[in-house]
């Protein structure tokens, strides 16, 4: 009785709820990952069903008309079309789309051949159920961050969001250059885009990080090619 007294006003039963709680979501946790792939998985069987109500926070837009996302190659040909927002959204929601396509295959394929579900999940887990998860997170974030940026008041803000908006859009794609290569994304020429995204090559982006040493910052606005 003593002990619970003394527990229940320094909330140390509280304390440990959260901390439990915390240990779990730190990094890319496999737990949450796996749970995630398997979710994601079942969704793709009810793709053609779906609506906003089974995604109230957006993050199952990219299954909206998935089959004719798939069916899209990369249509851009310069750095300018390629560094819109805009492009870079709808290029992730293709990535985002193909990954969970191939997935499921994957474990389709591994059940037809007599494993069991267990088995199946196990052995698509490392090379395919673990990048979707991850992708499929990362593309959620630079959904938010895209409509985020593109409703803020003030015009010149906005510019320099989108601009950030760019460059982080640019650094997910580059991840994944090996998947847009396997496919035929023209992996090579987005890397190159990629690389073009830096925030220092556009005047109005924004400056260099205090955290960046010196001796790694740019010496100009402009960097040459």
């Amino acid at each position: 009785m003593a002990s619970r007294t003394v527990a229940r006003p320094a909330a140390i039963g509280d304390i440990r709820n959260d901390n439990d709680a915390n240990c779990t979501y730190e990094g890319e946790n496999s737990l949450l990952l796996q749970q995630t792939s398997n979710w994601l998985l079942g969704v793709w069987g009810r793709r053609h069903q779906l609506t906003a109500e089974h995604s109230p926070l957006g993050s199952l837009e990219f299954l909206y008309n998935v089959d004719d996302t798939l069916n899209k190659t990369c249509p851009w040909n310069s750095v300018d079309q390629f560094a819109e927002p805009a492009n870079l959204v709808e290029m992730y929601r293709w990535l985002t789309a193909y990954t969970l396509k191939m997935t499921h295959e994957k474990v389709s394929r591994l059940k037809r051949d007599g494993n069991t579900p267990l088995q199946a999940k196990n052995d698509s887990q490392a090379y395919h159920a673990v990048a979707l998860s991850v992708i499929y997170g990362e593309n959620y974030i630079l959904n938010h961050f895209y409509k985020t940026a593109s409703s803020f008041p003030d015009a010149a803000c906005r510019e320099v969001l989108l601009q950030l908006v760019a460059l982080y859009g640019g650094f997910l794609l580059e991840k994944h250059m090996a998947t847009l290569q396997c496919c035929g994304g023209a992996g090579a020429s987005v890397r190159r885009r990629c690389r073009s995204l830096t925030p220092w090559r556009h005047p109005t982006g924004a400056s260099t990080p205090c955290w960046v040493p010196l001796t790694e910052r740019p010496t100009s606005t402009y960097r040459t090619k």
